[in-house]
C-alpha cells in the first residue's frame, strides 16, 4: 500500500493536468470559433456597405446622365 501512496498524488497530478488541457483547449476552440464568427460578421458588413455605396454611387450616375441628356435636349 505505500507504494500506492505515493504514486498516487502523482496520477491525481496528471489527471487534473490532463483536465485542465482539456479544459484550456475547449476554452481556446470556444474564443477561435467566437472570432471567426466576428471576422465572418464583419465582413458581412462591409460587403453590405459596399453594396449600399455602389448602388448610391449607381443612382448619383443615373441622375448625372439624365440631366446631361436633359440639358443637351
Amino acid at each position: 500500500m505505500g507504494a500506492f501512496a505515493s504514486y498516487a498524488p502523482m496520477a491525481l497530478s496528471a489527471l487534473q493536468t490532463g483536465q485542465q488541457i482539456s479544459s484550456n483547449r475547449a476554452d481556446q476552440k470556444s474564443r477561435t470559433a467566437q472570432t471567426e464568427a466576428n471576422r465572418q460578421a464583419d465582413i458581412a458588413s462591409i460587403n453590405a456597405s459596399e453594396t449600399e455605396r455602389a448602388r448610391e454611387r449607381a443612382e448619383e450616375l443615373r441622375i448625372r446622365q439624365a440631366r446631361l441628356r436633359a440639358r443637351q435636349g
